[in-house]
């Protein structure tokens, strides 16, 4: 399907009330010509009235699909965007937080970015919180979790960037995190790991 370069349903729809009344004349004028009955020439236009209606739920249906998609791709877009894995030296990455972190992206973090630092085969992540807007106590022990999920994997894991704010939310929350190393800034935590 062929969608509107504004990419607007509207400009699509707003053609079908043009397109019934021309039909609708020309059919009119075709049956005065072939001297169609009332009925024979109310029935020619109900139907082209059925196909088009026919035609207008397949575009809005398929505009519907198509919108879905691009949402599901963009959604999955921001997911990586939201937790990027920086490789800063041979054997350390930056795991930059981004946004507010809800359950949502603590699973992509646990299912996709995990898996892929494993892969990588490095020592030190660096996991950096100053991007993270708010963490409630769920969020909180699911980052606990992250990170013990790495210790477990033998990667050694070093918090950066985490504010005053976000410190409150997380002692609020009762999670003991006194054993993670953590600095105030990346720079700070990567030479610690140098």
């Amino acid at each position: 399907m062929q969608i509107a370069s504004d990419g607007a349903l509207s400009t699509i729809v707003i053609r079908y009330p043009v397109t019934r009344k021309v039909f609708s004349e020309i059919f009119t004028r075709l049956s005065v010509e072939f001297n169609l009955t009332v009925v024979d020439s109310a029935k020619a236009i109900q139907a082209i009235h059925a196909v088009l209606d026919v035609s207008l739920n397949e575009t809005i249906f398929a505009f519907e699909q198509l919108s879905e998609r691009k949402q599901a791709e963009t959604r999955i877009e921001l997911l990586n965007l939201s937790a990027p894995i920086v490789p800063v030296l041979e054997d350390v990455v930056v795991l930059p937080l981004i946004g507010v972190m809800d359950s949502y992206r603590i699973a992509h973090i646990m299912n996709n970015v995990i898996p892929r630092i494993a892969e990588k085969k490095v020592h030190h992540v660096i996991i950096d919180f100053s991007g993270v807007l708010t963490i409630d106590d769920h969020v909180a022990l699911s980052l606990q979790q992250i990170g013990s999920t790495l210790q477990l994997m033998g990667i050694h894991v070093v918090i950066a960037g985490l504010r005053p704010d976000l410190v409150q939310a997380i002692v609020h929350s009762g999670i003991d995190m006194l054993d993670t190393e953590s600095y105030a800034t990346v720079k700070q935590a990567l030479e610690s790991v140098k």
